[in-house]
């Protein structure tokens, strides 16, 4: 249906993005939990080992670690 949908409005093949956009987009990550944990971090840290950690437990939970801090702010 969606396909039937997209095909009737004749959308184009690709559509252009400003490199400065894309960019911003991918400059930063910010996730959410089901507990209602928010947390952002700049995207060049996924790539980067020994900053955060993303464990998949045997139960299906996920593992979140935040290493090589220094200082926490509050904010």
């Amino acid at each position: 249906k969606y396909e039937a949908q997209v095909a009737s409005r004749e959308l184009p093949e690709e559509v252009p993005v400003k490199r400065g956009v894309a960019n911003r987009i991918a400059k930063n990550h910010k996730i959410r939990t089901d507990t209602g944990i928010e947390i952002s971090f700049p995207s060049n840290l996924t790539d980067r080992p020994g900053y955060l950690e993303f464990s998949h437990e045997s139960d299906g939970r996920i593992t979140i670690s935040i290493k090589n801090v220094a200082h926490i702010e509050n904010r």
